[in-house]
């Protein structure tokens, strides 16, 4: 839980600067470098950590891929839009929400409690995430409703990429191998798209400085974080971790902040505050729940 936490506010941070940083028509090629050097990094982490795990078979490395193209992919591209706070307060809105209707397709049913949480959680991030929209400068459009579906999208993703993680571990797979599989759909669809939108780039020295950028902001922004997420969730529970990823658009907040002081109000330090008190009380919920069920059972054992 604790790699995921730091991996998030990495993540957090990172989500911000890209925002501030990347234009919309450089999105796909800081996409394609990201994952490029996220993908290597996982197979390098792979070759020098000689383990008897699990192989990932071609189902689930497939199911890898596409989880990770479309919640990333969603995420980013989300940017072009809207702000990093805000696309990662829809992706965190729905994330908790979507990790808990996968549990109850697999005959977990969620404690009404978690349910609860989870739906404040879901309205507090989309209000967060609103609340720093509606202090820039423009009015919100068709973009910022494409940007926040797109945040959602991305969100849904998650829920989905923290259960395969979950069941992938059960199995014996270990994070290094699958670092090592679950990036290459992604970096291969976002060169393919660089390449379609070429014109966005006047000239191959323009695109080769965008590149030696993009190189060591990808290996901060994505690769590094995901590997203190990925071990994460092989130890968390898909709600938990879908709960904790919550933060980020809080991180993205702050980091904003510093950045662009004027950008902050009083309702989103509130709303902000509300939501990280609200991420903690869904893990001491949901830690306790199966204790509670396991002394239920005990009980009923005994009188039996």
């Amino acid at each position: 839980m604790l790699l995921i936490i730091i991996g998030a506010t990495f993540q957090g941070a990172a989500n911000a600067v890209v925002g501030l940083t990347v234009s919309p028509g450089s999105m796909f090629l800081f996409l394609g470098c990201a994952f490029l050097v996220a993908s290597i990094t996982g197979m390098f982490l792979k070759a020098t950590h000689k383990t008897s795990d699990a192989k990932i078979g071609a189902a689930g490395a497939v199911a890898l891929n596409l989880a990770t193209a479309i919640t990333f992919g969603a995420f980013y591209l989300a940017l072009i839009w809207i702000p990093a706070s805000l696309a990662a307060g829809a992706e965190a809105a729905a994330a908790p929400l979507a990790a808990l209707v996968i549990a109850s397709f697999k005959n977990r049913l969620p404690l009404l409690r978690l349910w609860l949480i989870s739906i404040t959680i879901f309205l507090l991030s989309i209000g967060f995430g609103w609340s720093q929209h509606m202090t820039g400068a423009s009015a919100p459009g068709l973009g910022t409703i494409i940007g926040m579906l797109l945040g959602v999208i991305a969100g849904i993703g998650l829920a989905v990429l923290a259960t395969i993680s979950r069941s992938l571990s059960t199995q014996g797979v270990s994070a290094y191998s699958i670092l090592a599989v679950r990036y290459h759909a992604t970096y291969i669809l976002a060169f393919v798209c660089a390449a379609a939108s070429w014109r966005e780039y006047p000239s191959l020295a323009h695109a080769g400085s965008l590149v030696m950028w993009f190189v060591p902001l990808g290996l901060a922004a994505v690769a590094l974080p995901l590997i203190m997420i990925q071990s994460g969730m092989m130890r968390t529970s898909a709600t938990m971790t879908s709960a904790i990823m919550a933060s980020v658009p809080g991180i993205s907040f702050i980091t904003e902040t510093v950045i662009f002081p004027d950008r902050s109000s009083i309702s989103s330090w509130i709303l902000l505050v509300a939501l990280i008190l609200t991420v903690c009380f869904y893990g001491r919920t949901e830690h306790r729940a199966p204790k509670t069920v396991s002394r239920k059972l005990t009980v009923s054992d005994q009188q039996t």
